[in-house]
């Protein structure tokens, strides 16, 4: 917010960090609000200015900058670590709490720097709301809390609550109180002052740098850029380990049964660790050389690790195998809102076959896989609204415009789509039904999966009707987003790159 000396924010830099101090607009009655949008509009900036890498964005604040970290992470999980240092967590026991200061933490929320604009019994709620304690179990961003013992501004206590709740709830927090020192940077010592910026500097380096926490790359993009393990982080990650767990002990009792097997090895792939779970269904198929399922589950993890030509082979040998043969539902390991399974067996194949065949540019290839899938849709709207996307692409790019436009016929904004509204979005945009501003209205945000499979969408749209320009634009801020590059939206703009139809 000015142009002093910032002893943090120099060695941060120095270190290969990308500083940001953000201008928020606030409105009393509304600071968390304020806050969310004031630095997620700077976070996206720097994003789309190709300055910042999207999985791998740190936060922190002191004072009332620690404040809105700590309530900023419990609004969105898209920081992959945050700092809070001598901010309050609890606007309710700070109300009346201050060893010096007094009934300065009451003009402060009233009045002042807090932006409540009302008393505690007057507004109840605002406190509530503008107190991250209250909502901790809804962090996922590790956090490291520092506090100075002898701080007459924000209590320690005040902080060491959000330390408490958050060991209580089994999320990733670390907690550095120094006994010596007060508010903000510890300067008591020069020891103190050295050991506080080694430690933000190592916090941040372990989790932001060389991928994250493991470091580990799982994969080359298809244009040469190493790609590292996309790891879930807080809660997401506890479950998603804990339902690894169950696989290897049901693995373990029944190590010869087929459906052992594929578990563990999608419980695997979950976590981001595509080619462990590649030798998973690799051994599988040694002892189960006849089961399609495995060369379906193994073929998706060798498209993520872009291993392509291997992946078509795969799927091709599943095709075969399953050609004639009566489908089956697929269990989804990561089940949508309604608990309704959307996808089969056969229909899986299809569907990853003929994305490997397009996504190396084999498009006529991939158009009777399609239609095939198309023809087994009936009655499943998310398999239909799926499939018609990637071959109503498919034709536009082979420049058969009339049989494009026919796919589309049957798509409806009133099709009861479960999991694949991105899909469907999509359609209703290539038809003329919604315009791009609403399709791509989340895009640059979080960067979720949906975000990138609709943004590669809008990019290929734009791309086959001669707007190469824009195409390029939407691709670019799509490889931008490096934590999702493992989603199919993803793989294709950087496909489309290799393949140097935009530059």
């Amino acid at each position: 917010f000015d142009d002093t000396f910032d002893a943090s924010l120099n060695v941060l830099s120095s270190q290969g960090y990308v500083v940001v101090k953000p201008s928020v607009g606030f409105e009393t009655g509304y600071p968390g609000e304020a806050w969310l949008k004031g630095v997620t509009a700077a976070a996206n900036a720097v994003i789309e200015a190709g300055i910042a890498d999207s999985s791998k964005l740190g936060v922190y604040g002191t004072s009332y900058g620690g404040y809105a970290t700590n309530l900023l992470i419990t609004q969105t999980g898209r920081f992959r670590a945050a700092v809070n240092v001598s901010g309050k967590v609890d606007m309710v026991s700070f109300y009346t709490d201050s060893p010096r200061l007094g009934v300065r933490n009451v003009h402060a929320a009233e009045k002042s720097q807090d932006r409540i604009g009302a008393t505690l019994w007057q507004a109840p709620q605002k406190y509530i709301a503008h107190s991250a304690i209250f909502y901790a179990d809804r962090i996922t961003t590790p956090l490291l809390l520092i506090t100075g013992a002898q701080d007459p501004n924000v209590p320690a206590d005040n902080t060491r609550e959000m330390y408490y709740a958050l060991r209580r709830l089994g999320k990733p927090v670390t907690w550095v109180n120094y006994i010596n020192s007060g508010h903000g940077t510890p300067g008591t010592t020069a020891d103190d002052f050295n050991d506080y910026h080694t430690r933000i500097s190592a916090f941040f380096d372990r989790h932001l740098k060389a991928g994250g926490a493991s470091g580990a790359v799982e994969a080359t993009s298809l244009t040469g850029q190493p790609l590292y393990r996309p790891e879930p982080q807080g809660a997401t990650r506890e479950k998603m380990e804990a339902q690894l767990d169950t696989a290897r002990r049901a693995y373990g009792h029944t190590p010869a049964n087929v459906d052992s097997i594929i578990w563990l090895g999608r419980r695997t792939a979950y976590l981001g660790r595509f080619n462990d779970a590649i030798d998973i269904y690799t051994k599988g198929i040694a002892a189960f050389p006849n089961d399609a399922r495995l060369y379906r589950h193994r073929g998706h993890r060798y498209l993520s690790t872009r291993q392509l030509p291997k992946a078509i082979a795969d799927f091709e040998r599943a095709y075969a195998m399953t050609k004639g043969k009566a489908d089956v539902v697929e269990p989804d390991g990561q089940p949508n809102a309604r608990n309704i399974p959307t996808s089969t067996l056969n229909g899986n194949i299809r569907y990853h076959l003929a994305l490997a065949y397009y996504l190396t540019g084999q498009f006529e290839k991939a158009l009777p896989i399609y239609r095939e899938d198309i023809a087994a849709s009936k009655g499943n709207p998310d398999m239909l609204v799926a499939t018609s996307h990637w071959l109503y692409m498919a034709l536009r790019r082979l420049n058969r415009s009339e049989e494009a436009a026919a796919v589309l016929t049957p798509i409806t904004a009133s099709m009861d789509v479960i999991e694949n509204g991105a899909y469907h979005r999509l359609l209703l945009l290539y038809k003329g039904e919604l315009a791009e501003s609403a399709v791509l209205r989340n895009f640059g945000s979080d960067g979720d999966l949906q975000d990138i499979t609709t943004a590669y969408g809008v990019g290929n749209w734009h791309l086959y009707n001669g707007r190469k320009a824009r195409a390029d634009e939407i691709f670019t801020q799509i490889l931008g987003a490096q934590s999702q590059w493992a989603s199919f939206g993803y793989l294709s703009a950087e496909a489309e790159r290799a393949r140097n139809v935009v530059q």
